[in-house]
């Protein structure tokens, strides 16, 4: 997705409000200021994309990130 998100991140510098929908939830978070996590065409999370980020349960079941682990 590096191509893609250098593309978003370019039009959004340029003044241009972008939508779009990945499943790499990570990079998408990383690429924008606010995310909407869907489970089943329900909104089940939603916020600024460092928030989400930082947010366990999104880490854990929708990264896969062992939050326990050493």
């Amino acid at each position: 997705m590096g191509e893609v998100a250098a593309t978003i991140q370019r039009l959004n510098a340029d003044g241009m409000t972008v939508l779009f929908t990945e499943q790499a939830i990570h990079q998408s978070l990383i690429t924008s200021h606010r995310g909407y996590i869907l489970e089943s065409g329900r909104l089940v999370l939603s916020g600024p994309s460092a928030d989400l980020l930082a947010n366990e349960l999104l880490q854990r079941v929708y990264m896969g990130l062992d939050l326990e682990a050493p």
